[in-house]
């Protein structure tokens, strides 16, 4: 066995005279027939496929710029009198 792909969402497909369904996140053979004949079915990326029981965590933001780095700061508009301030 080799390379492994992923069905990419629930389908069913005509192949071999018979009609395959392919359920989102089954494991396939990036060798076998059907994943060649639609390849636009399958993906190797795992990622979308992994089952969490807690949310993904947004990324954490950098509160520092890096050494040389620049940040820019834009100021809210003030309701007063329409500047920056």
């Amino acid at each position: 066995m080799g390379k492994i792909v992923f069905v990419r969402a629930n389908v069913v497909v005509r192949h071999g005279g018979l009609s395959r369904r392919l359920m989102k996140g089954d494991a396939w053979d990036a060798a076998d027939s059907i994943v060649k004949a639609h390849p636009d079915l399958f993906s190797d990326d795992v990622s979308s496929f992994v089952k969490r029981t807690d949310p993904v965590p947004p990324p954490v933001e950098q509160a520092t710029a890096n050494p040389g780095e620049k940040r820019t700061i834009l100021r809210a508009v003030s309701e007063q009198d329409g500047r920056r301030g």
